[in-house]
Order: C-alpha cells, then sequence, then structure tokens
C-alpha cells in the first residue's frame, strides 16, 4: 500500500491556483468584452495554453490609452499565468517574467490605492501577497511565506468587511481557513486555534455557486479539500465536471485519478494516471516531477492490483528519470520509499 495516499501528497500538482485569475480588469463594473477576455483566459490557462492567455492582457498592459487600474489588472492576471505556467511544469522556468508583472502590479496598486480604496484594487493586493506567499512556500522560504500570507489574508478580511458580496474574497479565505485548520486540527483544544475546516468548505463552495469567473478554481481546490476531509466520492463527482469541462486538463485529471483511488476504483485510478503518464511525457516538462509523480503512483497502484512485475518496472522507470536537483529534492521522501521497495521474485 502507498505511503500516505491522501490527497495531501499530490495537490500542489494542479490544485493550488490560488486566486488565478478572478479579478476584473478594471473598476467600475464589466463590460462584455471584459467579461470574456477574463473567461477566455481561465479556459486557455486551464487547458494549458498558457502562452495565449498571456498575449490576451499585453494591450491592457502596455496601450497609451490604458488607465493605471487596467494596467494593474492586466499585469496580475500575467503574474497569475506565469505562477499556473510554472506549477504545471514544476519549475521556476519563467521566474523573472512573473516577478517583474508582480512587480508593476505592485507599483500601480500602491499609488492607486492612496487615493482609492477600491474592492478591485485591494482584491489585486491581496494576490500580490498571497503569490509572494506561495512562490516562498515552493522555494522553503518558511518565514517569508507566513509573512506574505498574513498579509494578503488581513486585506482579504479588510475587503471582506468593506464589500460583503465581494464574492472572490471566498476563494482566498475558504482555501485559508481550510488547509491552516488542517495543518493545526490536532490543536484544536488550544486557546485561539478552532476547526474551520468546514467553513473554509462552504466558502469555496458558495465560489463554485455562484462567482462570475471563479467557479473552475473554486471545483479544482475543492475536490483536493474534500479527499483531505475524507469525501472522496464528492471530490470524484466535482472532478468528473471539471473533466467534462475540461477534457484534457491535467488540472483534473489528477485529482481525479487520486479520487478514484481513494473511492476504490484501482482499475480507473491505473487507466488515469496512465493517461497523465503520457500527457505530460508529450508535454516533455524539463523537470521531470510529473512524469516521476506517474510512475511512483502507477506503482503502488500495480502493487494493489497484485502485479509485482509491472511495479517493479515502472519503480525502476522512476528512480532513473534525470532529475534536476530541485526537483530530487522536492521528491527526496518519495524516491527514499520507492528504493525501500523490494519487489524480487522469490
Amino acid at each position: 500500500m502507498a505511503p500516505e495516499r491522501s490527497a495531501r501528497r499530490t495537490r500542489t500538482l494542479a490544485a493550488v491556483i490560488l486566486l488565478m485569475l478572478t479579478v476584473p480588469l478594471g473598476a467600475g463594473g464589466f463590460t462584455p468584452a471584459e467579461t470574456a477576455l477574463i473567461n477566455q483566459s481561465i479556459e486557455l490557462t486551464i487547458n494549458h495554453d498558457y502562452q495565449r492567455a498571456i498575449n490576451l492582457f499585453r494591450h491592457a498592459m502596455y496601450a497609451p490609452d490604458s488607465p493605471p487600474a487596467r494596467r494593474a489588472a492586466a499585469h496580475f492576471h500575467t503574474a497569475t499565468i506565469y505562477a499556473a505556467w510554472m506549477q504545471d511544469r514544476e519549475d521556476f522556468a519563467y521566474l523573472s517574467e512573473y516577478a517583474a508583472h508582480l512587480a508593476r502590479t505592485e507599483l500601480l496598486t500602491d499609488s492607486l490605492l492612496t487615493v482609492d480604496n477600491d474592492s478591485d484594487l485591494l482584491f489585486i493586493r491581496a494576490g500580490c501577497h498571497l503569490y509572494h506567499s506561495y512562490l516562498a512556500k515552493r522555494r522553503g522560504n518558511w518565514w517569508r511565506m507566513y509573512r506574505q500570507g498574513i498579509a494578503g489574508i488581513e486585506l482579504l478580511e479588510q475587503l471582506a468587511e468593506q464589500d460583503p458580496g465581494y464574492r472572490e474574497v471566498d476563494l482566498g479565505l475558504g482555501n485559508y481557513h481550510y488547509w491552516r485548520s488542517s495543518l493545526l486540527r490536532y490543536f484544536a483544544w488550544l486557546p485561539g486555534i478552532s476547526d474551520r475546516r468546514a467553513e473554509g468548505i462552504a466558502q469555496l463552495e458558495r465560489v463554485a455557486d455562484s462567482c462570475r469567473f471563479g467557479r473552475w478554481l473554486a471545483v479544482s481546490n475543492l475536490t483536493w479539500i474534500l479527499m483531505d476531509y475524507g469525501r472522496p466520492e464528492q471530490a470524484r463527482e466535482l472532478a468528473l465536471e471539471g473533466r467534462a469541462a475540461f477534457p484534457a486538463s491535467r488540472h483534473f485529471l489528477f485529482p481525479l485519478a487520486d479520487a478514484n483511488w481513494q473511492c476504490g476504483d484501482i482499475a480507473r485510478a491505473d487507466s488515469l494516471y496512465t493517461l497523465l503518464l503520457q500527457l505530460v511525457r508529450e508535454d516533455d516538462q524539463p523537470s521531470r516531477y510529473n512524469e516521476f509523480r506517474c510512475l511512483e503512483k502507477l506503482t503502488w497502484l500495480k502493487l494493489d492490483q497484485g502485479d509485482g512485475a509491472v511495479a517493479a518496472r515502472l519503480r525502476e522507470e522512476a528512480l532513473a528519470l534525470p532529475l534536476p536537483p530541485s526537483a530530487r529534492r522536492a521528491l527526496r521522501e518519495d524516491i527514499r520509499q520507492l528504493r525501500k521497495l523490494d519487489l524480487r521474485s522469490p
């Protein structure tokens, strides 16, 4: 049986898309063209067509007649797409582009917020903090992760109080309330620590039901959260909805595979991870991180099905991958677990 088979082990492959692409292109309502642009960028990103998604915002970023609020939102959108691209590849290939667009967003929003406490601008600024926190976590800088994360959450809470109808806030706060409580659930008896997992799930479900732009992002996050919460059947239903809308998206195929495994449908999980292995190999991801993950999962699945010979072959394929140092560090414990396996025939 695979060690720690819970969704916690693989949710970073696809799920934590954070606040990606939920901010309007400017304050004061949405034009039909803006709404269409945002939804198109979301769909392109979920379908891994990152460069086309980025190109959608070039005019808003650089046109001479583009107002500062619209430029700020366009830079933020672009940074989030680069973040999703790097997460999908499991490397930092676009770090300089990501950092430059995030810095430009901060410069513009900080200037605008001195004269206008606009809800959209507050949301963008909170998103900048949370993206800094996310990147710090991925790079192992835990103190910076904490400081930036708290700053972002405080701004979201301020926005929730200032504008209760700003539904996108629930996407950030719902993730925060759930995962913080999940990490601290064994200390819930201490003063000041409470279990807010159910509250976080409810917030994300509201986004999935009523948010104009965050529905599929909330669905993606909920699939992993519900598996962590012990509700894999519901997670599988949501992942199936996502796959129906985006058939080739790894953002829904990964949680769907894990949800099937948790539900006991080993054959279906095996089939989905086999498909994912094919997709990540076709994408030729330089870090080989996701390729290792697929081979690792398939090794445990074949063991569950009693096929030790195939499990041994898959295990050797995984251990033979030329992983770069960053991926090898991130996978250190998984590599150790695979090496401990004794799959030799008696």
